[in-house]
């Protein structure tokens, strides 16, 4: 669910556990698995920023989520994971 918040340009704050990790490099806010003040910290950082800011965070968000997560690299993805099946 992380990557369709981002993609449509909402910033996630998520704790650092298994895909989250990966999913949310840019455009979020990863933290210690049970820190829940670092947690709603995060969160209330978010919502202090300048508006500009908050905008840059959406966009990052958004773009790294367009460009890691496409349609297309995701087909590439699967296309190499099939191919190299077969040639081991």
């Amino acid at each position: 669910m992380t990557q369709l918040e981002m993609y449509s340009g909402m910033p996630v704050v998520a704790f650092v556990v298994h895909a989250l990790v990966e999913s949310i490099r840019k455009g979020g806010y990863l933290i210690e698995p049970g820190n829940y003040q670092a947690f709603a910290d995060a969160v209330n950082r978010y919502l202090s920023l300048p508006e500009k800011e908050k905008q840059e965070k959406r966009k990052e968000a958004s773009e790294y989520v367009r460009r890691e997560y496409s349609w297309d690299s995701n087909a590439a993805e699967y296309q190499k994971l099939f191919f190299n099946s077969f040639l081991l």
